[in-house]
């Protein structure tokens, strides 16, 4: 039997996730200030550094490092 949440809870999901989607994070923050401060390529700079440690953190993640770190204290200290 599948969950199908009523159309309240489906409205309320979607505003949070719109509101959420539309928020400048941290980083965009970070992006805009490098850029404004510092020029263009700086700001692309700073974006690709971002980016490079999120697809590095995804990649550990999908081949289960992330996982084995969990499970063992001395590789998180480590």
């Amino acid at each position: 039997m599948s969950f199908v949440p009523d159309t309240t809870t489906l409205i309320q999901f979607a505003i949070a996730t719109v509101i959420l989607a539309i928020t400048p994070g941290p980083d965009m923050t970070l992006f805009v200030s490098r850029t404004l401060s510092q020029g263009r390529a700086t700001g692309f700079a700073s974006m690709a550094g971002a980016l490079t440690g999120t697809l590095i953190h995804t990649t550990l993640v999908v081949v289960g490092i992330s996982a084995l770190i969990v499970a063992s204290p001395m590789a998180f200290f480590v």
